[in-house]
């Protein structure tokens, strides 16, 4: 399932692909890039979103190396972010999140 009309997230959905999917999504349209990193591991993974302060691109991070970058489908005012994982059948999944961290940097001033 989607994440709101307008969001950013990374999807896991071994139906569909078997590596995470990194998405923009705007006006519920969704521009969506494979991101050659494998969804199901017993390895942690560090998922990072990182947002333009212009808001013209969003760049997707695992493990420190870039996923994917997108230039489409950026969502314009309140912005869900988030990771969905989906399963394959009833057998349950679990998602674990070992921390979380947003930071909103608006209106910095280099001087």
């Amino acid at each position: 399932a989607d994440i709101g009309t307008g969001s950013i997230f990374f999807r896991f959905n071994p139906t569909t692909n078997a590596n995470w999917l990194c998405v923009t999504r705007a006006a519920s349209t969704n521009t969506s890039t494979t991101s050659g990193t494998a969804g199901a591991s017993s390895s942690w993974r560090r998922l990072t979103i990182w947002r333009n302060p212009n808001a013209a691109e969003i760049k997707f991070y695992i493990n420190g190396t870039l996923a994917a970058t997108h230039t489409t489908n950026i969502p314009t005012g309140n912005t869900i972010p988030g990771v969905t994982v989906q399963t394959l059948n009833t057998t349950s999944k679990t998602l674990r999140v070992d921390h979380c961290k947003i930071i909103a940097n608006v209106g910095v001033m280099v001087t």
